[in-house]
Order: C-alpha cells, then sequence, then structure tokens
C-alpha cells in the first residue's frame, strides 16, 4: 500500500493539520509532528518542530511526501523512513532543516528495519542541523541527486551505525558537506559519483570504523 501526500494541498490544511498534531501527536497515517507545530508564514512555507515520515505505520505500507516545486522549512529532526518505509520527493522546491538545538539532525533510515528515500530533481536540500546528516543511520537510506543541490552544514555519514546501510547516487547537481564525509562508517555504504560536482570541506572517509564497509564508485 503507498499513501502519497501532496505538498501544495497539505499546506492548504496546514492549520488543521496543526491543530490534529498540537492534540495526538499522529497526523495522515505517519506524518508525525513534534512539539508546538503550528506556524505557517507568508511564503506558504510549514514551520514545523520536526517531522518523521513513516513513523509506526504498518510494515506494508509506503509513505510519500512529494514536496514538488514548494518549500518545506523544519525547525527541527527531519526524518525519512522513521521505523517504517518512507520516501520524500523533492521537486524544484526547498526542504531547509533548520538547526533550532544541538538535538536536531537529518535522517534517512533511521531505525533498524527502516527504509527512507530522499529524490531530489532540481531544488535545493539543506541539512542544516547541529547534528550529522545520516543516510541509513541504522537502516537503509537512499539518497538520489539527479540535478539541484545537496548542502549539509555537518559531518555526513553513509552507512552509519553497524546495521546501518546507505547509498547515495549522484547524476548531477552538487553536493556540498561543509564538514567530513564518511562512507561507511561502522555500516555498509555506497557512493555513486557518475556527474556533478562533490566538495568535502573536510576528511573524506572510507570503510572508517570498527565493522565499517565503504564503496566510493
Amino acid at each position: 500500500m503507498k499513501t502519497v501526500i501532496r505538498w501544495m494541498s497539505y499546506r492548504l490544511a496546514a492549520f488543521m493539520v496543526a491543530a490534529i498534531a498540537l492534540a495526538t501527536g499522529n497526523v495522515l497515517a505517519a506524518v508525525t509532528f513534534l512539539n508546538d507545530s503550528k506556524v505557517m508564514d507568508s511564503d506558504w512555507n510549514v514551520s514545523t518542530d520536526g517531522l518523521n515520515l513513516a513513523y509506526n505505520t504498518s510494515a506494508n505500507e509506503t509513505i510519500v511526501l512529494d514536496v514538488g516545486a514548494w518549500s518545506l522549512t523544519i525547525n527541527g529532526n527531519l526524518i525519512v523512513g522513521h521505523n517504517r518505509l518512507g520516501t520524500l520527493n523533492l521537486g524544484t522546491g526547498n526542504v531547509n532543516v533548520l538547526p533550532k538545538s544541538n538535538n536536531v539532525g537529518t535522517y534517512i533510515g533511521n531505525d533498524s528495519g527502516s527504509v527512507g528515500i530522499v529524490n531530489i530533481d532540481g531544488g535545493v536540500f539543506t541539512a542544516g542541523g547541529a547534528k550529522p546528516f545520516y543516510i541509513g543511520q541504522t537502516g537503509t537510506g537512499t539518497l538520489n541527486l539527479s540535478s539541484g543541490a545537496i548542502v549539509s552544514g555537518n559531518d555526513v555519514y553513509i552507512g552509519n551505525n553497524a546495521a546501518g546501510k546507505g547509498i547515495v547516487n549522484i547524476k548531477g547537481g552538487s553536493f556540498e558537506a561543509r564538514s567530513n564525509l564518511y562512507v561507511g562508517n561502522n555500516g555498509t555504504g555506497t557512493l555513486n559519483f557518475d556527474g556533478g560536482t562533490l566538495t568535502v570541506a573536510g576528511d573524506l572517509n572510507i570503510a572508517n570504523g570498527a565493522g565499517g564497509n565503504g564503496f566510493f564508485n
């Protein structure tokens, strides 16, 4: 089963969604807003205190959030595939994870058994949290960049924990890691670089930790 949430229509109901979130903490079957999710600004960006995509959904259900050409601003953690199957699609719009606190990070494939996928085609994805950007934290995470840009203000881990499996496919656009990049930290990480630009301000580490497997193609 696949549930698709279109950000264009989703934003129009943001005030109702915020009210439901404050009351129950669970919205639209799989999108969980944390804390005070209640702000919609004049540019139609919805600012929340955290977004979990695919959180405690049924095992055979996939949750897809299509941001498209719109903008999504998150004042907290962004988790795509918290402990189930989640996909975020970004067209020519923007996704911004703001560094609200020291506990904020971006996770694709967070918990064991989770599968998270982020597809970027023309837009700008900014992982600006104070914590690192994890692709395959303990689950399986895939990040596909066809065109557009990815900017991480902190370390990037592709396959972080022992059970984590991370895959990054760069076919165009630009990927900028403003700190260190780890491909296979303690888990298994694969970076396929087929086009575009890759910029790492710090160290590029492949197969870094104990038991880590890293592949750069």
